[in-house]
């Protein structure tokens, strides 16, 4: 582990990522199957009902992709989806009660397992230094250009 350190931060933070993410999926294999569906299950706590379209936008994966995690979540029992009577070619996205429920479920596991990295880091001022280092690594990342020879 040691040396991690002595390598790039991108090799680091991505060594971080993969590991906070597989601890992270087992949480939501255990309750809902995919990683992607506490997402969507957010989303939808935040709204009475979206499209698929606004759904895929808000989590930020493809319109595709949306399709899959849709079609097994109403499978799962987590969302309905309905066509509108103004419009038949609109289709709404709803949670369940067994939707509401395991979003209620995932956040709280969530909640337990940020408490377990926050206190990894250390103090609150320890927390806040660090999302703001990654905030600034995000603007960098964003803003960062390389010609190709």
């Amino acid at each position: 582990m040691a040396d991690m350190l002595q390598k790039p931060l991108p090799a680091l933070l991505t060594h971080a990522q993969q590991h906070v993410r597989t601890a992270a999926d087992s949480v939501f294999k255990e309750r809902s199957g995919h990683y992607s569906y506490y997402f969507i299950l957010l989303a939808l706590q935040e709204s009475d009902a979206a499209t698929q379209r606004e759904l895929a936008e808000e989590v930020g994966i493809r319109e595709s992709t949306m399709t899959h995690h849709l079609l097994a979540m109403e499978e799962l029992g987590f969302i309905t989806r309905q066509r509108t009577a103004a419009n038949r070619r609109r289709q709404e996205v709803r949670l369940t009660k067994k939707g509401h429920e395991t979003y209620a479920a995932l956040r709280s596991d969530i909640a337990e397992f940020d408490k377990a990295l926050r206190q990894a880091i250390g103090t609150d001022d320890d927390v806040d230094r660090l999302q703001q280092a990654l905030l600034r690594m995000v603007e960098v990342a964003d803003g960062w250009t390389r010609a190709v020879p």
